[in-house]
């Protein structure tokens, strides 16, 4: 078929200096194109966004918009050779310049796939011509997806790299009539296949390697986060200490077996535990209970340290190929299933080691996300590989044509998005400062008592007041001399008691203490609601500079 080139609508091929166009589509980025224009005194000058239109026949072989023009006149000042050198990216570019504001897609029931991509595309991308027919409805999300003010190429890209938590992976694209989707791999295959008798291609080359492979993937934000770990160790006969992902805050629960064990605090309880903790510290460790065998297993359920960090792992492919630890910046993240469901697809977009092959080929109708059958005897292979990323140039010749230069992965069958391309789709940090609200979730709010007189007594201290709904997080009490008697606080909410929180005698200066047990779980706070203070227990104890201070949090909502 005839190649031919339009720009703004109009026929610009007799313009294209021959050999200068190439075209590059990776699989998760910008598919681009880069073209040289010569005017030859014909007056013709391109201009910044005009559409830009590579068509093979009736067939488009690329779309986009120009993004920049690089003029240039022949040094002997000749303007009727003028060439204008094109740097044109794909319609995915225009989700790049178009912005969210401050919300999160978490509810009840839960938002869909289907439900977000349309809701975005409605707020953000109504005017720029791009529609999304026959989207997959896709999986019903249990964490937040939340949006601040990011651009809808992050937010596809948040809600491709979620879905790998709940089966095959969907990638997004946008083809060139502006029509967005998303799809399963295993759905996407291609035109033809390579094999021994095809005599379809060229050049054909196999690597492996490690690059971007992790079986460590933690997951950061600037936030803390909390939640309730529990992690399983097996014994081995000899091994007496288990090390937790993060250190522990508070007194942990164990079994053996499913079998509930005695555990106690290093320094506090000496004797008569099974197994003890240090606190502030990652593990547990055997005192009286039998060193476990190859099959026994130790469950250790615990509350870490005040943190910013969630991490997942894959302990087989630790042994087969030593530790890798990835480390994945996420400024906004403010939940913590949300950081779990991002690390956990991590480890399924990046901790299995691909086979990489590269090829070329005149045949057209091949396009990244296809899955093509490569079988060949002479390397030994005889599998689907994904196509990640399709380049061609124009060679110009009596009957110009299209050359393909194609690159393809292997896939794992269970999960299929686990290679290098897939970089594209974990989200660096943000610039920006954090959302101050968003539904399902938010930043944690508080008020403290600085208690410098401890007499017992009722409504002991200045009212103060809640001054955003949410919901109740903990009260912390700290000391800052020691006490001879407990100390016990109680909080009220409009004349109501909200909790109660006791510092026993024998805690140390500088040890936090928490407790969670409002009176309704979950506790609802409302925006003007009036906090007021007693002290119910003491040894009564005055200085100027303060006792101890209890910090009563909510997450706002």
């Amino acid at each position: 078929m005839a190649l031919s080139l339009y720009i703004a609508g109009v026929d610009r091929t007799e313009w294209l200096k021959a050999g200068s166009c190439t075209v590059s589509r990776p699989l998760g980025g910008r598919a681009s194109c880069s073209a040289v224009l010569e005017d030859r005194g014909r007056g013709y000058t391109p201009t910044l966004n005009a559409e830009f239109i590579i068509y093979d026949g009736a067939t488009k072989r690329f779309a986009g918009k120009i993004r920049s023009i690089v003029t240039r006149c022949h040094p002997d000042g000749a303007h009727l050779k003028k060439q204008y050198t094109l740097r044109v990216l794909d319609y995915a570019s225009i989700f790049d310049r178009r912005r969210t504001s401050y919300y999160s897609y978490f509810a009840s029931p839960p938002w869909t796939m289907q439900d977000i991509v349309l809701d975005l595309i409605e707020r953000h991308a109504d005017l720029e011509g791009v529609t999304a027919p026959g989207l997959p409805t896709g999986p019903s999300f249990l964490e937040p997806i939340t949006a601040n003010y990011n651009s809808l190429t992050e937010m596809f890209n948040k809600i491709s790299a979620a879905t790998a938590s709940y089966g095959d992976q969907f990638l997004w694209n946008i083809d060139f009539d502006k029509v967005l989707s998303y799809s399963q791999f295993a759905s996407n295959p291609a035109p033809f296949s390579l094999t021994d008798t095809s005599n379809n291609f060229l050049d054909f080359e196999i690597e492996t390697t490690l690059d971007n492979y992790r079986n460590v993937q933690h997951v950061r934000t600037e936030h803390e986060i909390d939640a309730v770990f529990t992690q399983s160790f097996t014994g081995n006969g000899s091994r007496t200490t288990f090390h937790t992902h993060h250190a522990i805050r508070a007194t942990p629960t164990v079994t053996v077996n499913g079998v509930s064990k005695t555990i106690g605090e290093q320094g506090v309880d000496e004797t008569g535990k099974d197994f003890y903790w240090r606190r502030d510290e990652d593990g547990v460790f055997n005192q009286d209970h039998a060193t476990l065998t190859g099959s026994q297993v130790l469950a250790v359920t615990y509350l870490p340290t005040p943190r910013n960090i969630a991490t997942a792992d894959d302990q087989a492919q630790m042994d087969l190929y030593g530790q890798f630890e990835a480390v994945d910046e996420q400024r906004n993240i403010t939940d913590f299933d949300e950081a779990g469901v991002r690390a956990e697809g991590g480890i399924e977009q990046f901790g299995t080691v691909p086979t990489k092959i590269r090829f070329k080929t005149r045949a057209a109708g091949l396009e990244p996300g296809q899955r093509i059958t490569i079988n060949l005897t002479r390397h030994g292979i005889n599998d689907e590989y994904l196509i990640e990323d399709l380049g061609f140039q124009w060679i110009p010749a009596r009957s110009s044509f299209l050359f393909y230069t194609v690159r393809c992965t292997s896939l794992d069958k269970a999960s299929p998005a686990k290679t290098s391309w897939m970089e594209k789709l974990v989200e660096m940090a943000r610039i920006g400062s954090p959302p101050e609200t968003i539904l399902g979730v938010g930043r944690p709010r508080s008020r403290t008592l600085l208690l410098k007189d401890t007499a017992i007594g009722t409504d002991i201290a200045d009212h103060v007041t809640v001054y955003a709904d949410g919901v109740g997080r903990r009260i912390v009490g700290v000391l800052r001399l020691a006490i001879t008697s407990d100390l016990t606080v109680r909080v009220k909410k409009n004349g109501t008691t909200l909790i109660t929180l006791t510092i026993p005698d024998t805690t140390p200066i500088d040890t936090p203490v928490e407790s969670t047990a409002f009176t309704d779980t979950p506790q609802a706070f409302a925006d003007g609601e009036v906090l007021t203070w007693d002290v119910l227990a003491s040894d009564g104890q005055v200085d100027a500079a303060g006792v101890a201070a209890f910090t009563l949090e909510w997450t706002a909502s």
